[in-house]
């Protein structure tokens, strides 16, 4: 009697210890499913939109320049006047707090923040495609492929706009022969 309550509670322990590895398991290390469909002008917004062609539809702006600084801490990018005594990493960038103070319906500081552990190719991923990133991702960051699925550089391709780059040259392995021109540096330099 004595044994069987032993084997039956070392039983459920086992069964305890594998059900917590497979939900650990299915929620910690997420596959994400890419999907290869790209949208397309005819795509329809909401239910009951009707069909629109967006792309013919004409630019506010002849030209855009979007700067991406990665890993950059907006604690280096705000600019506050009134701070008499800065740190060493505070009011360095004052061109931005310029370019926002001269033209701020034409420019914009965006913060955006990061779940670690992040990567490089990650965070690409993530603000081209619209996709969250995985945990599993972090180990693709050393070897990264072309992105397949639906994208910015690749819709900014499909509509005419020539994208320049210059930077990572993660981009370059994520968006091969996708740039106009571009000015690739070594990741790991």
């Amino acid at each position: 009697m004595k044994g069987t309550r032993v084997l039956s509670l070392l039983l459920w322990l086992c069964l305890m210890y594998f059900v917590g590895i497979y939900l650990f398991v299915g929620g910690f290390l997420l596959v994400r499913l890419e999907v290869n469909r790209t949208s397309t002008c005819g795509d329809i917004l909401e239910p009951g939109d009707g069909s629109g062609d967006f792309c013919g539809s004409q630019p506010r702006f002849r030209r855009a320049v979007l700067i991406i600084i990665d890993a950059l801490k907006i604690d280096f990018a705000r600019f506050d006047p009134s701070n008499t005594a800065p740190r060493p990493y505070e009011n360095k960038i004052p061109v931005l707090e310029e370019t926002l103070s001269s033209r701020p319906l034409q420019s914009r500081l965006y913060t955006f923040r990061a779940d670690p552990p992040t990567t490089t190719m990650q965070r690409i991923k993530g603000f081209t495609t619209g996709s969250l990133p995985t945990f599993v991702d972090v180990g693709n960051n050393f070897a990264s492929s072309a992105i397949l699925e639906d994208n910015l550089i690749q819709q900014f391709g499909k509509t005419g706009k020539r994208v320049v780059f210059m930077g990572d040259d993660t981009w370059e392995s994520l968006f091969p022969k996708k740039f106009h021109r571009s000015l690739p540096f070594p990741s790991f330099n």
